[in-house]
């Protein structure tokens, strides 16, 4: 249990890196971050994720930002399919606004090339001893997709069923903001599709959100679908998760296999 300078009782979120908590004060709740990307006010007003409702400084220098409480639930991965995902994701990529902003901050955009890069930096010991990993890892080398960086937008970056969250209201919110970076949409779209969509229904999915499949569009999405196997790869690699991490190739041989003809 620790406590804030205002007397805020903060408990860590179970499951959490060690920077989110419960906090309550009185009858008070709130979801308080502590130095939470300076982005978190920006989605917040768009309503993407939970309103913010103060951020302080404390006396060790830490910055505490504290949002709305929201009674509800983390999704599963069969309520991925909810048509308020789409809606939340077209918020997201269509506001110029979040660009600017995000902008200003002084980051810059990630490529294809970029992405796939960090990947085998951080696991790039692990990827060379599996020679399946290896394999398709060569192949997207030599297949990146193009990337106009005058079209990029935000995108949250780990769309992970686990970052969505469902209010009593059957709002839908996205949080954890800390993987948010400027790059290509398909970042996000093709995680979801990827790895919560059958692929059956990906022509309906992508037409909900504003998208036509095009042979060039699908060549795209499923580069990116590939990458969004590898970045969660290099993440549970990085936890010394090897159960996540042999679930995660596994998910990738089959995605790979559905798609071996295109």
């Amino acid at each position: 249990m620790l406590q804030s300078d205002e007397n805020w009782q903060l408990t860590p979120v179970k499951g959490s890196t060690g920077n989110t908590f419960y906090g309550t004060l009185g009858s008070q709740q709130a979801f308080i971050k502590r130095n939470a990307t300076p982005l978190l006010a920006a989605v917040a007003r768009e309503e993407i994720a939970p309103k913010l409702l103060w951020s302080r400084r404390t006396r060790t220098g830490d910055t505490l930002s504290a949002q709305e409480w929201i009674n509800g639930g983390v999704l599963t991965s069969a309520e991925m399919t909810d048509n308020q995902i789409n809606i939340v994701l077209g918020k997201l990529h269509r506001s110029r606004n979040l660009v600017d902003t995000f902008m200003k901050m002084g980051n810059l955009a990630f490529g294809p090339t970029e992405l796939l890069n960090d990947c085998y930096q951080d696991s790039h010991e692990n990827i060379e001893k599996n020679s399946f990993l290896k394999n398709i890892f060569d192949k997207m080398r030599e297949d990146i997709p193009p990337f106009d960086v005058r079209e990029c937008v935000v995108v949250h970056g780990d769309v992970n069923h686990k970052n969505w969250i469902r209010s009593n209201t059957q709002k839908i919110y996205l949080v954890d903001w800390e993987t948010a970076m400027l790059a290509d949409p398909l970042v996000d779209v093709s995680h979801i599709l990827s790895h919560y969509i059958d692929p059956r229904n990906w022509n309906t999915w992508l037409v909900y959100s504003g998208y036509k499949l095009r042979p060039e569009l699908l060549k795209s999405i499923l580069w990116y679908g590939q990458l969004s196997f590898f970045r969660q790869i290099a993440l549970y690699f990085k936890e010394d998760d090897i159960y996540r991490v042999n679930r995660e190739i596994y998910g990738l041989r089959k995605f790979c296999e559905a798609f071996e003809n295109i």
